[in-house]
């Protein structure tokens, strides 16, 4: 699911691995997208087992981490981290792919495979914090994946970077506080280990 959402943002690193390859070595022009799909994706599902792992750990030893104020300081932590040099390192790397891939580009789809892989490390940096704001807002929600996925592609593809990063900032820190003070105010809310809050997670598959 993590995997899927973050796939339509890479697009732009997709067709500049194309365009490298083309020029470079055309007999993998075809494949090097696949390839790099294939990097960038490995990369989240990395980062998605290493999520379930640490959860699963944590209710083998009787930690179970859920709850309206754990959820809305996931939300909290996330706008704050929207705002640090990191995230801003991160995402000025993921708008701007062309850089990265005709640095460390190596010829053949393993080149491309690692091109992926390297620009999934980035992402992940990037976005982490809004993957965990999904988690808190509720992972069987379509309602939220399709918000927080739309949101990744704003910050990736809006021409006005800080708009894109503050915007998201503010959308998360109001989340987070109307999930402590009204959370039935939250549509689509599922929260971890404490089941759900609206009347709208009827709707979510």
């Amino acid at each position: 699911m993590m995997a899927a959402m973050m796939l339509p943002s890479s697009t732009r690193a997709g067709r500049a691995v194309a365009e490298v390859s083309a020029r470079t070595d055309a007999r993998w022009a075809g494949p090097a997208p696949a390839a790099f799909a294939i990097g960038y994706l490995a990369v989240w599902l990395m980062v998605g087992l290493a999520g379930a792992g640490v959860l699963a750990t944590g209710r083998a030893v009787g930690v179970h981490p859920g709850g309206r104020a754990v959820a809305a300081g996931v939300l909290l932590a996330a706008a704050l981290y929207e705002l640090t040099p990191v995230k801003d390192a991160c995402l000025r790397r993921c708008r701007h792919p062309v850089g990265l891939v005709v640095t460390h580009w190596r010829p053949g789809p393993l080149g491309a495979v690692r091109i992926g892989a390297l620009y999934g490390r980035w992402c992940v940096g990037c976005c982490w914090a809004l993957m965990a704001s999904f988690f808190a807002l509720g992972i069987m929600s379509a309602v939220w994946m399709a918000i927080v996925a739309g949101l990744i592609a704003i910050e990736k593809t809006l021409p006005w970077r800080r708009v894109a990063t503050y915007g998201t900032a503010g959308i998360l820190l109001a989340l987070g506080v109307l999930l402590f003070a009204v959370p039935d105010a939250v549509p689509g809310l599922t929260i971890p280990g404490g089941g759900m809050m609206s009347p709208m997670n009827q709707m979510s598959p």
